[in-house]
């Protein structure tokens, strides 16, 4: 019986609370209230009083920083200091090294100075990217690109001067030049004519100068510096038909993976003929289905 009591009590309770939200909700719906509105005046005023960021001291800002940090200060790096002039294009990897580079970061840098044919210049300097920050600022009043007296005969130099006696007439085409031809380019060295040769043959041409960021790796900076001495003719381009490539085949065609090359091969199979809807496939995006088009043709019947 107590037990019995208690919850019909507590139903009670229960019943009274949900009548009182009830009417108060009730009581709010029937008299809304009406704020009354600020003047220009008033909203001015709070706007000039709120906080903006240029009123933050300057310690506020950098203790934020160095709490950001793990509770450490901004961090100088500092380089080796070095007497007299250093020559960018006669650095080998321990000379890289010594003024301040990784292991790593040293033979990056003489493969991009072999890529390019040499650092003649601020210019291609600055565009070698695993230069550490604040390096190029540190050691530019000492950095010098002019062969030293003494050394105009030096193998290396021997080279430079039998690589820059071929004229070549710029812009280059870049479906028929050969190996002397390219390493006459300014800005190309042997391993980027050896990049361009490589997928020439593999792919069986360039179809367009955008394609050299793939030649070249994913090296976008260098590609965009050596493109303007380079123009296509997309009339050199090897064509093969589409319903006799196999899946390798099909990978040996630029910018197409393996699980592209799978579902083209797999399309074209069930679809003989088809090769116009094959470069318009939605696995590959309208850009590239138009260089693809360049490369191939209908089959004989």
């Amino acid at each position: 019986m107590q037990v019995l009591r208690s919850e019909r009590l507590g139903t009670l309770w229960c019943g009274v609370a949900l009548a009182v939200c009830l009417f108060v909700e009730g009581w709010r719906a029937a008299h809304p209230a009406e704020l009354a509105p600020l003047s220009v005046r008033e909203v001015l005023t709070a706007l000039e009083a709120m906080p903006s960021a240029e009123a933050v001291p300057q310690s506020r800002k950098a203790d934020h920083g160095a709490h950001r940090a793990g509770g450490r200060g901004p961090q100088v790096r500092r380089f080796p200091s070095v007497e007299g002039k250093v020559l960018v294009t006669g650095l080998d990897a321990e000379g890289w090294r010594a003024l301040g580079l990784s292991k790593k970061q040293a033979e990056a840098a003489v493969h991009y100075g072999e890529a390019v044919g040499g650092i003649r210049d601020v210019g291609v300097l600055s565009r070698m990217r695993v230069l550490p920050d604040g390096w190029l600022t540190h050691y530019a009043p000492q950095l010098t690109y002019d062969v030293p007296a003494g050394q105009e005969d030096s193998p290396k130099q021997d080279k430079t001067k039998e690589r820059l006696a071929i004229e070549v007439a710029l812009p280059v085409e870049v479906n028929a030049a050969d190996s002397l031809s390219l390493v006459a380019v300014p800005g190309v060295g042997p391993w980027v004519a050896g990049r361009i040769l490589k997928a020439r043959r593999r792919w069986g041409g360039f179809a367009n100068l955008g394609q050299l960021t793939w030649a070249l790796d994913g090296w976008d900076s260098l590609a965009q510096a050596v493109a303007p001495a380079f123009w296509c003719d997309t009339a050199l381009i090897q064509r093969r038909c589409a319903d006799t490539l196999s899946v390798e085949q099909w990978q040996d065609l630029p910018g197409i993976g393996q699980r592209k090359a799978q579902v083209l091969s797999r399309f074209i199979r069930h679809n003989p003929g088809a090769f116009e809807a094959g470069v318009s496939h939605p696995a590959i995006d309208s850009i590239h289905g138009m260089w693809l088009s360049y490369y191939l043709w209908p089959c004989p019947d």
